[in-house]
């Protein structure tokens, strides 16, 4: 329902996608490293559908609700596969912004709701589904996180459970009082929310069919406490019936609300104390001329002039009433059944525009707008029916202004569709956009890895994906990483890209303030060198035909070089001139255990005796080793000298590296699984002496104190101040997409920093991710991470308390 006119929404930086949860105290992974380990809190910024169509929904809405934060304007869609939010600042051309969608649909008879509420901290939301009501910070609309939840049947214990130290002192008394008060309902229809004078925020809860109405402080909204218990024959009740629906208002220094009743009453409530909400007025079937079978949908409570007006609806029309004396509210219009060809109404939302006030009315198979600016006197001035149009099979409305217009959302469950409607002139309401209910779940883990990179160009930062499946470079703005923007989309074989087709690796690098990116093509066997100078739109500068691999960049004297590695060959390319870019050595391996495959990547390192490029193979378990010093003549090393089964057993694979330095000495970082027994692994090797390289430490998933995903896909390895770390992304099999930071300072000591699952607020439901790059703008550190298929681009903030 409508937020009291005297609570507005708190103004809050817009922001693109996600979560801004701090995690993680950090544990150690074996002895002490000597000094304190890093500590970073992941917050999830922003995330970004890549090949999904932004207008789709997961399916209609049955509880809608507009809010606004800074300058924009949002959806919260709420239905029985979870909540929405989606930026509806420019009506024609929404955008979903956050999905919190999760599990299987309940049946059809389980309830949802929603309001949106202000409170010290920011703006929040509060969902109701089947029989979880959710408390969601929407400050930040693109990352939404759950600060409580209550679960039918469970007191405020529950909800307190994740209640900080200083709340508890803050609380007690309230929780104390009300802790005998059960959190329990039989089909929550709705929910309201209301201020009272000394700013404290509640929340009231209509419980249908066990007949009671709830006041909840939600004034701190990680702590909900039950205040109040409204039931009729208890104190002064007799008309609340089966509530069906709440709305508060405030009235001079007093706070009200109207109840609803399935049975046909309708009952004023006197909320001026939450805590002793007291009955003031009903009105009852049979009562000076009020018929039950009027109202027993819902209120909205609007102002006209100097009165308040509640417009009480139901399956059968609608009434008027006057409440500016709450304690004497007098009817004064009946809208009736049939009248103008409409009847049903099922929701009403109340609007201004041209200087007169309407009321948006669903009803049987339409939406009806009628002008209420005379109380006394509504007329009915346009309405859509579904089988005039197929525009309306109408479940729920939400009306919204934007852009000096007025639109209204209707969840159409006929089409299954959200559909969006100028009401700018209520006269000739418009259709305006579409939004397509989509079934699909959130996409599956695989052992896809979907390569992405970071690239510098024109002062901006961007991030590369590699989608081999669907043969396109996908081109994300990322310069402000919490509203990332998808650029453009490089196709294979098109516009003369024609050494791209099926891109598998990418390495890129800056010449004079442009962007350049090295695409290496599995269908081809062909690297397409990319001119990102106009990064809206790439030039295809040139092409390397000598077969796909792993690719790596690396500066030699004053030239910028990229390596190429295949199954037993590497090639050297000068890429000084992107646009004559040209292969100007190669080296075959002669050990017959050299079989790089599909490999995992590159790392180049510089170590006392020159420069190197390192690649672990996944036949052999073997760790090759490239000496670049002399660009003419690459030497393969040994292969046998690091024997990767040593930490990976023969039915394991590693699955990515990453190269770094500490204290004056070169490592490597590799990651590994095995399918045999889902066991992920890490080791860190001493490569300062290739020709000697030597472990320096080993972690496996499942001890005590690991960190680390059970099928670790990617690592990526980064530093803050004085710390090195390394980022980990896979799958964990208990919780799905998962995340870990370490703390690699000490690469023989290395210590857990953060680990993080899909769902619990920083990473998004829809990321299972397979790659990540790590990023630095303006000093803040930041991972964008790609999940399996690449569909799905998400930006976490790697903060530290030090930083």
């Amino acid at each position: 329902m409508a937020i009291p006119s005297g609570n507005p929404l708190a103004a809050a930086p817009y922001a693109l996608v996600v979560a801004a949860v701090a995690i993680a105290a950090p544990s150690a992974l074996g002895q002490d490293s000597g000094g304190q380990s890093g500590v970073i809190s992941p917050v999830a910024v922003a995330s970004l559908q890549l090949e999904q169509d932004s207008r789709e929904l997961a399916r209609f809405p049955h509880a809608m609700e507009t809010f606004a934060v800074s300058d924009r304007t949002y959806l919260l869609a709420v239905g029985r596969l979870g909540a929405e939010i989606l930026d509806v600042t420019d009506p024609r051309s929404p955008i979903q912004v956050a999905d919190m969608r999760g599990g299987e649909a309940p049946g059809n008879d389980d309830s949802t709701a929603a309001a949106v509420f202000a409170a010290p901290g920011g703006t929040y939301a509060m969902t109701v589904i089947s029989d979880t009501l959710q408390i969601i910070n929407v400050t930040i609309p693109t990352s939404p996180v759950v600060v409580a939840e209550i679960r039918n049947g469970h007191d405020n214990a529950y909800a307190l459970r994740h209640l900080s130290l200083e709340l508890v002192d803050e609380r007690l008394g309230p929780y104390q009082a009300a802790r005998m008060m059960s959190y329990s309902w039989d089909e929550l229809t709705s929910i309201g929310v209301f201020a009272d004078t000394s700013g404290n925020v509640y929340a009231l809860l209509a419980s249908r069919d066990d007949g009671r109405v709830m006041v909840v402080d939600v004034t701190a909204p990680e702590a909900p406490v039950l205040v109040a218990d409204m039931r009729d024959s208890r104190g002064g009740f007799y008309a609340l019936d089966e509530p069906t629906d709440v709305d508060a208002f405030a009235l001079s220094t007093h706070t009200y609300a109207l109840v609803s009743s399935f049975g046909g009453s309708v009952q004023v409530v006197n909320l001026t104390s939450p805590e002793a909400p007291a009955p003031v007025a009903s009105m009852r079937g049979g009562q000076s001329g009020w018929l039950p079978h009027h109202v027993y949908g819902g209120a909205e409570v609007f102002a006209v002039r100097d009165k308040t007006y509640a417009l009480t609806y139901g399956y059968e029309g609608a009434r008027i009433v006057d409440v500016t004396d709450p304690a004497a509210p007098t009817p004064v219009a009946s809208v009736v059944n049939d009248w103008y060809g409409f009847g049903s109404l099922v929701d009403v939302r109340v609007f201004d525009a041209s200087g007169a006030t309407y009321a948006l009315a669903h009803h049987d198979y339409g939406i009806q707008v009628i002008n209420v600016t005379d109380p006394e006197a509504p007329t009915p001035v346009a309405g859509i029916r579904d089988e005039q149009d197929g525009r309306a099979y109408v479940y729920d409305t939400a009306v919204f202004a934007s852009g000096g217009g007025s639109y209204a959302l209707v969840a159409d469950y006929k089409y299954d569709t959200v559909r969006v409607i100028d009401i700018g002139e209520p006269t000739l309401p418009q259709y305006a956009a579409e939004l397509q209910s989509r079934f699909d779940s959130s996409p599956s883990w695989s052992a896809v890895r979907v390569d992405v990179e970071i690239l510098a160009s024109g002062g901006g930062t961007y991030a590369l994906v590699a989608d081999a499946a669907d043969n396109v470079l996908r081109v994300v703005d990322i310069t402000e990483p919490a509203a990332p923007r998808h650029v453009t989309d490089v196709s294979g074989g098109v516009d003369g890209f024609r050494a791209m087709s099926g891109p598998q690796d990418i390495a890129t690098f800056t010449m004079s303030g442009a962007g350049y990116a090295l695409v290496a093509s599995g269908d081809y066997g062909a690297v397409q060198v990319l001119d990102f100078t106009d990064v809206e739109e790439p030039i295809a500068a040139a092409e390397i035909w000598d077969g796909t691999g792993s690719l790596g960049v690396f500066e030699a004297s004053g030239q910028t070089y990229a390596i190429l590695m295949l199954e037993r060959s590497a090639h050297i390319i000068n890429v000084t001139e992107p646009a004559a870019a040209s292969t100007v050595s190669g080296t075959i391996s002669s050990e017959d255990r050299f079989r790089l495959g599909n490999s995992v990547g590159i790392g180049i390192v510089s170590a006392a005796e020159g420069t190197y490029a390192i690649s672990p193979s996944h036949f052999g378990h073997v760790m090759h080793v490239v000496d670049l010093t002399d660009v003419q003549a690459p030497e393969f090393l040994d292969p046998a000298e690091i024997e990767l089964d040593r930490f990976f057993p023969s039915f394991a694979e590693p699955t990515d590296m990453d190269a770094f330095h500490a204290y004056g000495r070169a490592y490597v970082i590799m990651t590994g699984h095995s399918d045999f027994d889902l066991t992920g692994s890490l080791q860190i090797i001493d490569v300062t002496q290739p020709r000697s390289a030597s472990y320096a430490s080993i972690i496996t998933s499942g001890h005590i104190g690991s960190a680390i995903p059970d099928t670790p896909m990617g690592v990526e390895v980064f530093a803050i101040l004085d710390r090195t770390y390394a980022l980990v992304v896979g799958y964990d099999v208990a919780a799905g997409g998962a995340m870990a930071i370490l703390d690699v300072t000490d690469p023989e000591r290395p210590a857990a920093v953060a680990s993080t699952a899909r769902g619990d607020g920083v990473l998004n439901v829809g990321v299972n991710p397979t790659s990540a790059e790590v990023f630095e703008i303006e000093g803040a550190t930041y991972a964008v991470l790609v999940d399996a298929g690449g569909s799905t681009l998400q930006i976490v903030a790697l903060t530290s308390p030090d930083a």
